[in-house]
């Protein structure tokens, strides 16, 4: 499709090429074109001093062999005022954000294991604009280090997961108590990726800011930030004294950062000051959880018109669970999560390493909790069948 629009404010001639191409079996691909040609009085200079922005549009599914599926959806504009200048429906004119992601994902059913591979994009079509100050658009920075993001992207983010297995399996019927410990495993690695631009004050002022320049420009900032988990589970239900049922589980996680922050004490205002430290950092958390269950059946040959007896079924159950405090040590061990300072008030400040980062706060509060139920399930058989 080709159309062509005519601006006489600027003198330009505007012509929008637009093609669209279906892909197989699922899928379209649709690339939008607009060109600015100068108006000039000698047809043979119109194609001077032109511009082409353009606009790029896939979307794909798609099934393949061996339990796998891919799945696109990515848009990219050269231009962020692309549907300000081109859009014909007011929702398109006001769009302000260009998302793009794709996922690939695949199975192995026999070995209970799965994969999956995303990237994503998100991008600000207004960035520009809000640091235009001609522009309508434009936002006053009001503080040191305010930011406005550019581009937030995911590449990639990765996740594999193993379902539940026996860790020491056993096809005979003669089976050691520790065949029954079973094992799940997931994984997962992300990555994340993000420009912006970043206020400052203005030199010799207090309370004047600026978004901070490279020269001429803007200064566009960038910065990466990766994250990878894993996390384990354990259990081994168990029969004791041939009418109780026991399982104990253990859940663990351990978490990959390629930075924390240490800390240093302000006497002066008895606070703590963070101070990045880059390099790669791990931790290890988890809990601890117990339950107890047992069925008690009653059998009651009541015998009333069709009714020819009642069996009632009680399942009475006892839980327990427990998570450390991790700012102090386990079984003797000093995990190093945790930076302890005196106050000179007396007494000390707590400060978490990985506070801050992609991991998260460290669990510093000891959790124990029982549970206590009683299930009942009355049953009745009536008639002869």
């Amino acid at each position: 499709m080709l159309t062509a629009r005519e601006s006489r404010s600027n003198c330009t001639i505007v012509i929008l090429d637009e093609i669209e191409n279906r892909i197989q079996p699922n899928g379209n691909l649709k690339l939008e074109t607009l060109y600015f040609l100068s108006s000039q009085k000698d047809i043979t200079q119109i194609g001077d001093d032109n511009r082409t922005n353009f606009v790029l549009d896939w979307r794909h599914s798609q099934s393949l062999r061996n339990n796998q599926k891919l799945n696109v959806n990515a848009k990219y504009y050269s231009n962020g005022k692309y549907n300000r200048n081109t859009g014909l429906d007011p929702t398109i004119r006001l769009k302000q954000q260009a998302v793009s992601n794709a996922t690939y994902s695949k199975q192995w059913k026999k070995w209970k294991n799965s994969l999956s591979v995303n990237l994503s994009s998100t991008r600000d079509l207004m960035a520009d604009e809000k640091i235009d100050s001609s522009s309508v658009f434009y936002q006053k920075p009001s503080k040191t280090g305010q930011k406005i993001n550019i581009t937030n992207n995911t590449f990639p983010s990765l996740s594999f997961r193993h379902g539940q297995s026996q860790l020491f399996p056993e096809k005979s019927t003669l089976k050691r108590w520790y065949n029954n410990i079973s094992w799940n495993y997931s994984s997962s690695y992300n990555r994340k990726m993000q420009t912006y631009f970043e206020s400052e004050s203005v030199p010799d002022t207090t309370d004047i800011f600026q978004w901070i320049m490279d020269g001429n420009e803007v200064d566009v900032k960038s910065e990466s930030d990766p994250v990878a988990t894993h996390n384990l589970g354990l259990s081994a239900p168990q029969k004791i004294f041939k009418y109780i049922s026991v399982n104990p589980s253990l859940s663990l996680k351990h978490v990959w950062v390629d930075k924390t922050f240490n800390a240093t004490l302000d006497t002066a205002t008895n606070s703590l000051v963070k101070i990045e430290k880059p390099g790669l950092e791990t931790r290890t958390t988890g809990s601890f959880r117990v339950s107890f269950r047992t069925q008690i059946y009653g059998m009651f040959p009541i015998k009333l018109g069709a009714l020819k007896g009642v069996r009632h079924v009680a399942s009475p159950s006892i839980g327990y669970s427990y998570t450390p405090d991790f700012s102090e040590p386990l079984f003797g061990y000093d995990f190093g999560y945790f930076e302890t300072f005196p106050k000179s008030s007396g007494g000390i400040l707590l400060h978490d390493r990985f506070k801050g980062t992609r991991a998260g706060s460290t669990p510093k509060s000891k959790s124990q909790s029982m549970s206590l139920s009683l299930n009942n399930v009355f049953q009745a058989k009536v008639g002869e069948d």
